[in-house]
């Protein structure tokens, strides 16, 4: 996504109807440790992604969460019953 040229290529190769991105970094203390990495990562080069898309006409995007909205697991397999902190899930649509 760092690429804007490669993502204008790909969207005017496919006709993507829509997006769903699993892109940014989500942990904690490297975040405070290394905010531009961050930064980077979660705006600037999601906004390549947002401004590719609009240039496209592509109108509908999932911006997932992370599993850090699960806080310390006690187990490594994730179940629709697994205990939550928060649910985030935001989903854009035309």
């Amino acid at each position: 996504m760092a690429d804007s040229g490669l993502l204008d290529e790909l969207f005017a190769l496919h006709d993507f109807k829509c997006v769903i991105h699993f892109a940014a970094f989500s942990l904690v203390g490297e975040s405070v440790t290394n905010p531009a990495k961050y930064y980077r990562n979660n705006v600037s080069i999601t906004l390549n992604l947002l401004d590719t898309m609009i240039k496209h006409n592509v109108t509908n995007l999932v911006f997932s969460s992370t599993a850090a909205t699960y806080g310390t697991l006690s187990t490594l397999r994730l179940m629709n019953s697994t205990r939550k902190i928060q649910s985030i899930l935001m989903v854009l649509v035309n």
